[in-house]
């Protein structure tokens, strides 16, 4: 008899939509529930009292997208947007018209992750605009760039990829421009210069514009640009390593140069999916931030001092706009979903897939002479099941080993979705040469052979094992080994 003696492993890199978390489910719906209810007489969020921000409340589109909230609190701020959006992105600037394209890009995504129509938005193509920003009118050292006031930035530029991407094929240049802006310790500066690289411009990656840029190049490698895959495994191991001990990330010096939840949500939301243990910190992080009761429930602070200066019995005052623009990115901690994640497409054909015992249909099932126990649960684009059986486990007990009847996880089953889903993701592609896990184990995954079957792959976690061999006394005699075990399977869809 050799059993697991930590049973229940659960190596999981698939970024959850609506978390198998019911708290952080609950979290992000507290918080759309307080944005939504704080959007001012124009139905727009406020920065400032009794000015609509635009901006801000696309945020929060895309913020509510990711957390799966009513679709009429999307359509609401949106049709918000729609009358001032012009206005403030197409302007007269005494030269001419200019545009704002970061907002335009932004708006291009936001709509197209809502699954709305970006063509007729405000009486404007968003994708026609977007696309006639590149390469920066003529100039050199701007190839692959946008232009427009506030838009030759990282956060311009990452809403420029996203928004084109979403929208149809992502030209190469604006990758190999980002590419060329790369700071040598990995990640983004926030502003760029025309023609200098980060170290010629003399830059410092900037945490923020960085995650903002991974989820553009994660969306060009969805695109089949192969030429995003280096700056962008440089980029995830630099904002990664950029974590605090208490699972927060500061912001850009001078600008946020404090542990804030706008810079930790999106982190959360670039790495989702990638380093899944550094995603769970941020969560637990930014939970300990979130008003939980008083007339501002649902709200989060923007930092630990915001936090604890306010009195959650006393509705929010001036700060409100703080704590809104906080709110809409900090969110993402709960429902850490990366921004090329949320692209609405056609729904793709189902499988003819039938549910069968043990591993995939619910319940308590005798198979094969044993008793099996499923149960699942929605999980990011498909759904994942958790089977456990009934069985002799070793356990300690009070310093010494026992040979205990009960049950014992067995594996995790994600049901069919697109392979595309798992291109980066170490459970979805054959390595059986291993790899180590942010849990410290080591891994090992087989696809479409033999023992996996077609269409599927199973994986393999290093454990410690406890190997119950009967004395003929009776009683047993343990001995402790590391070996790889079964821990889950991924089923692809056939078509």
């Amino acid at each position: 008899m050799a059993l697991p003696l930590l049973a229940g492993l659960a190596f999981s890199l698939v970024p959850p939509t609506a978390s198998a978390d019911q708290s952080d489910a609950a979290r992000a719906s507290s918080a759309i529930s307080w944005l939504s209810d704080n959007s001012g007489d124009s139905g727009m969020l406020e920065s400032y009292p009794g000015t609509g921000d635009p901006g801000l409340t696309l945020d929060a589109v895309i913020a509510a997208v990711a957390a799966g909230a009513p679709s009429a609190i999307i359509a609401d701020w949106l049709e918000a947007v729609e009358p001032v959006f012009k206005e403030r992105a197409i302007y007269d600037a005494g030269q001419g018209l200019t545009r704002h394209t970061g907002l335009i890009a932004k708006a291009l995504f936001a709509l197209t992750a809502a699954g709305d129509d970006p063509a007729t938005y405000a009486g404007l193509d968003l994708r026609e605009l977007t696309e006639d920003s590149l390469n920066h009118g003529a100039e050199p050292g701007w190839a692959g760039a946008p232009f427009g006031r506030d838009s030759v930035n990282a956060f311009g530029q990452a809403f420029v990829m996203l928004g084109l991407a979403a929208t149809g094929d992502l030209p190469s240049s604006t990758v190999a421009f980002v590419s060329s802006k790369q700071c040598t310790d990995g990640g983004f500066p926030l502003y760029f210069t025309a023609g200098q690289s980060c170290a010629q411009a003399g830059s410092k990656s900037d945490p923020d514009g960085t995650a903002l840029l991974i989820m553009a190049l994660r969306a060009a490698q969805a695109d089949g640009i192969g030429s995003s895959q280096a700056p962008l495994t440089k980029a995830v191991d630099w904002l990664a390593g950029m974590q605090r001990p208490n699972g927060s990330y500061y912001g850009a010096v001078p600008f946020t140069a404090v542990e804030n939840t706008n810079s930790s949500g999106l982190a959360a939301a670039a790495l989702a999916g990638l380093k899944p243990t550094h995603v769970a910190r941020v969560g637990d992080w930014v939970a300990g931030l979130q008003l939980s009761s008083g007339p501002d429930a649902g709200a989060i602070a923007y930092s630990q001092a915001d936090f604890d200066g306010h009195d959650a019995t006393t509705p929010l005052g001036i700060s409100r706009g703080t704590w809104l623009r906080a709110t809409t990115q900090g969110l993402s901690a709960f429902v850490p979903r990366s921004f090329h994640d949320l692209l609405a497409s056609e729904p793709e054909p189902e499988d003819d897939f039938v549910r069968t015992a043990p591993y995939t249909l619910p319940g308590e099932h005798i198979v094969n002479g044993r008793r099996w126990l499923t149960t699942c649960e929605p999980y990011s684009q498909t759904e994942r099941c958790r089977t456990n059986i009934w069985a002799s486990v070793v356990e300690l007990r009070s310093g010494k080993y026992q040979v205990v009847q009960g049950w014992a996880f067995n594996n995790l089953t994600y049901l069919p979705s697109a392979r595309s889903l798992w291109v980066n993701n170490p459970l979805g592609y054959k390595n059986l040469e291993g790899w180590t896990g942010d849990d410290g184990r080591r891994w090992k995954t087989d696809c479409d052979s033999a023992a996996t079957g077609s269409n599927g792959c199973r994986s393999y976690a290093e454990v410690t094992v406890v190997s119950a061999t009967p004395r003929p006394a009776g009683g047993y005699t343990f001995s402790k080994s590391n070996t790889f075990v079964f821990n889950n399977i991924v089923l692809f869809r056939t078509r």
